[in-house]
């Protein structure tokens, strides 16, 4: 109990601690002088792949599609290959966010 109320004491304190009306109203802690949360938006591109058993991807077109959504704001955040079997791939998924 101690140890609890030191917590609590510390909490007043110091600004964007947990504040105790949350605590008590039972509810999800909310933090004091923090920012709101930001929120992202996301955009899924499926490519496909070339070329007699897959795989084959021209890189000067990918990257130019890539720099024309970067220039739109959309950040690159993931990529990554579907298999078609024996290691071809069928085509390439670019997953993409932004801010709102």
């Amino acid at each position: 109990m101690i140890a609890l109320n030191n917590v609590l004491r510390c909490s007043r304190r110091f600004p964007g601690s947990w504040t105790d009306a949350s605590k008590r109203d039972g509810g999800i802690p909310e933090r004091r002088g923090e920012m709101e949360m930001e929120r992202w938006e996301y955009k899924t591109i499926k490519y496909k792949t070339g070329g007699f058993m897959g795989g084959k991807l021209d890189p000067e077109e990918f990257e130019a599609q890539l720099n024309e959504y970067g220039g739109q704001g959309w950040e690159l955040v993931s990529c990554f290959d579907t298999s078609m079997g024996q290691g071809a791939s069928r085509d390439v998924i670019v997953v993409f966010k932004r801010r709102k």
